[in-house]
């Protein structure tokens, strides 16, 4: 049976947590933080469940005095608090998971599973899954390597992620790459436009009916079921009706959904994701858009940058969406005179990547798998 080292100083929550794991694994007990370190060198258990909370040993130094030892287990944070700043100073400090509570002692099992299986895998082979997960984020930049290195960090996370940027930018590759990159690429990916459900049907939308719930029902499942066990993106997501915004808030604060129609409520295992062209300050100051909502979503932030702040990425775009075309005679690299990728970097690229990779393809039919020049180019 795989040891687990449980470092919290309350009684009752081990014995509650050990009651709950005692089928899958043995818990080792660890009342004091200073110890913890000791504990995983002597004891090498399959994962840490550390609580951030504890009196005279702070939960991050526990967390810096085991990524010291440097090979190490997994550690699954609990704490109390579920504000940004605490989540992303735990997953950046080297935590592979993080839970808020109140929390169901079931889910704690099933992340613990996840994050013991994927530290089982050969780090090589996880290296290079990670290196192919992120590639549909192309560009060498500074700010786009900040962006995969986010993504890396928030994917282990349980935490809600917000995706700010313009349109165009790739927030749903960003989104999928997130969803690749954590323990639950197994499951299904559900991608929604949130700002397309009809306020009279967002709950419905959300969470299923039951036959006869309102006239014309039937029975079907919403997309939090629809994303049970793996990652739910929801698109615009400033622009949700008053409906779905409080619809959202009960099921982000307590893990259940109640289909139309249903007696009973079921808990729900999913990974939000969500993603909105406007910034977090206009989302603040808009009074259709609740601010209580805004902090359960904002947890974990990725903020994708306009085209025209990473330009120096232009000329490995072209080349990406160049590369992927069977109708070329000669090859990318050669098929953008410099006047022509003058032209690309000068232009500010309103539409971002989307109206590059638009732009890129009109020139190629025009060019008819020639060079690309600068004539060639619409804007």
């Amino acid at each position: 049976m795989r040891a687990v080292l449980y470092v919290d100083d309350q009684e009752e929550e081990l014995q509650a947590l050990r009651f709950q794991l005692a089928e899958r694994y043995r818990i080792i007990p660890c009342p004091d933080g200073s110890l913890a370190a000791a504990l995983v060198a002597r004891e090498q258990p399959s994962a840490v469940i550390l609580d951030l909370e504890m009196p005279g040993y702070d939960g991050f130094k526990v967390l810096s005095d085991i990524t010291a030892l440097g090979e190490h287990p997994p550690v699954l944070m609990l704490s109390g608090h579920s504000d940004a700043h605490f989540v992303s100073r735990a997953i950046k400090s080297g935590a592979s998971w993080y839970m808020s509570k109140p929390y169901h002692h079931s889910m704690v099992r099933k992340q613990l599973d996840r994050i013991i299986a994927k530290a089982s895998a050969p780090a090589a082979a996880a290296s290079a899954c990670s290196d192919q997960k992120i590639d549909s984020l192309i560009g060498s930049s500074a700010v786009m390597a900040s962006v995969r290195a986010d993504i890396a960090a928030y994917a282990p996370s349980n935490c809600p992620v917000l995706i700010v940027g313009e349109s165009g930018t790739g927030k749903d590759l960003a989104a999928r790459s997130i969803h690749r990159l954590s323990a639950r690429s197994d499951g299904p990916f559900e991608v929604r436009n949130i700002a397309a459900f009809p306020e009279s049907l967002a709950e419905s939308e959300l969470f299923g009916s039951d036959a006869g719930a309102f006239t014309g029902a039937k029975q079907r499942k919403g997309c939090f079921e629809e994303a049970d066990g793996g990652t739910l993106f929801l698109d615009e997501i400033g622009e949700a009706c008053a409906t779905a915004q409080a619809a959202l808030l009960r099921v982000v604060e307590d893990g259940l959904v109640r289909r139309l129609g249903a007696t009973r409520a079921r808990r729900i295992d999913c990974r939000l994701v969500c993603a909105t062209n406007r910034t977090v300050d206009a989302l603040t100051a808009d009074r259709g858009f609740r601010s209580d909502l805004l902090y359960r979503l904002d947890i974990l932030r990725i903020s994708m940058p306009p085209l025209r702040e990473h330009r120096e990425d232009i000329a490995e775009l072209v080349e990406f969406f160049l590369a992927g075309r069977k109708d070329r005679r000669t090859p990318a690299r050669e098929r953008i005179p410099a006047a022509t990728l003058e032209k690309l970097v000068l232009y500010d690229w309103p539409g971002n990547v989307r109206q590059l990779r638009a732009c890129m393809e009109r020139a190629q039919a025009l060019s008819r798998g020639g060079p690309i020049k600068p004539e060639h180019l619409r804007f």
